[in-house]
Protein backbone atom coordinates (compact mmCIF):
# COMPACT_ATOMS: atom_id res chain seq x y z
CA UNK A 1 0.00 0.00 0.00
CA UNK A 2 1.81 2.74 -1.25
CA UNK A 3 0.11 6.19 -0.93
CA UNK A 4 0.70 9.64 -0.71
CA UNK A 5 -1.23 10.01 2.39
CA UNK A 6 -1.77 8.32 5.54
CA UNK A 7 -4.44 7.90 7.64
CA UNK A 8 -3.62 9.24 11.23
CA UNK A 9 -2.80 7.19 13.35
CA UNK A 10 -1.18 4.97 10.46
CA UNK A 11 3.00 5.23 10.49
CA UNK A 12 4.77 4.81 7.75
CA UNK A 13 8.18 3.38 7.13
CA UNK A 14 10.63 4.62 4.70
CA UNK A 15 9.37 2.73 1.93
CA UNK A 16 5.80 3.88 1.36
CA UNK A 17 4.41 1.05 3.12
CA UNK A 18 2.47 0.85 6.47
CA UNK A 19 3.96 -0.33 9.67
CA UNK A 20 1.93 -3.43 10.76
CA UNK A 21 -0.16 -3.39 13.79
CA UNK A 22 -2.89 -5.20 15.54
CA UNK A 23 -5.64 -3.07 15.24
CA UNK A 24 -5.12 -3.85 11.19
CA UNK A 25 -7.13 -7.07 11.85
CA UNK A 26 -10.56 -5.57 13.76
CA UNK A 27 -10.37 -3.05 10.96
CA UNK A 28 -10.01 -5.65 8.08
CA UNK A 29 -13.04 -7.77 9.39
CA UNK A 30 -14.72 -4.17 10.20
CA UNK A 31 -14.32 -3.29 6.34
CA UNK A 32 -14.96 -6.43 5.13
CA UNK A 33 -18.57 -6.36 7.06
CA UNK A 34 -19.32 -2.91 6.02
CA UNK A 35 -18.63 -3.29 2.19
CA UNK A 36 -20.96 -6.22 2.53
CA UNK A 37 -23.72 -4.95 3.78
CA UNK A 38 -23.73 -1.81 1.41
CA UNK A 39 -23.12 -4.18 -1.63
CA UNK A 40 -25.90 -6.52 -0.08
CA UNK A 41 -28.49 -3.26 1.13
CA UNK A 42 -27.53 -1.46 -2.76
CA UNK A 43 -27.32 -3.82 -5.27
CA UNK A 44 -28.26 -7.17 -4.49
CA UNK A 45 -32.04 -7.26 -5.99
CA UNK A 46 -31.56 -3.22 -8.19
CA UNK A 47 -34.09 -3.27 -10.84
CA UNK A 48 -30.54 -2.25 -12.88
CA UNK A 49 -28.18 -5.36 -11.78
CA UNK A 50 -31.72 -7.84 -12.44
CA UNK A 51 -32.27 -5.87 -16.02
CA UNK A 52 -28.06 -6.24 -16.76
CA UNK A 53 -28.08 -10.03 -15.59
CA UNK A 54 -25.63 -9.69 -13.16
CA UNK A 55 -27.08 -10.84 -9.97
CA UNK A 56 -25.16 -14.22 -10.29
CA UNK A 57 -21.79 -11.48 -10.25
CA UNK A 58 -23.05 -9.94 -7.31
CA UNK A 59 -23.72 -13.07 -5.09
CA UNK A 60 -20.42 -14.14 -6.45
CA UNK A 61 -18.81 -10.60 -4.54
CA UNK A 62 -20.76 -11.17 -1.62
CA UNK A 63 -19.51 -14.65 -1.10
CA UNK A 64 -15.29 -13.63 -1.57
CA UNK A 65 -16.48 -10.92 0.82
CA UNK A 66 -17.49 -13.86 3.19
CA UNK A 67 -14.66 -15.88 2.62
CA UNK A 68 -12.10 -12.60 3.15
CA UNK A 69 -13.66 -12.47 6.01
CA UNK A 70 -13.26 -15.51 7.27
CA UNK A 71 -10.14 -15.77 6.38
CA UNK A 72 -8.85 -12.35 8.15
CA UNK A 73 -10.96 -13.75 11.14
CA UNK A 74 -8.68 -17.14 10.76
CA UNK A 75 -5.60 -15.40 10.82
CA UNK A 76 -6.71 -12.55 13.45
CA UNK A 77 -7.45 -15.56 15.97
CA UNK A 78 -4.56 -17.37 15.69
CA UNK A 79 -2.73 -18.83 18.95
CA UNK A 80 0.22 -16.13 19.71
CA UNK A 81 2.62 -18.94 18.86
CA UNK A 82 1.59 -19.75 15.75
CA UNK A 83 3.45 -18.31 12.94
CA UNK A 84 2.40 -16.03 10.10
Amino acid sequence: MNQEWAPQGWDREQDGDFVWNDGFWTEGLDRCATIRLMMETLLEGHPAIKRAGAQALIAQALANLDDAYQLVGQEAFKPADTPL
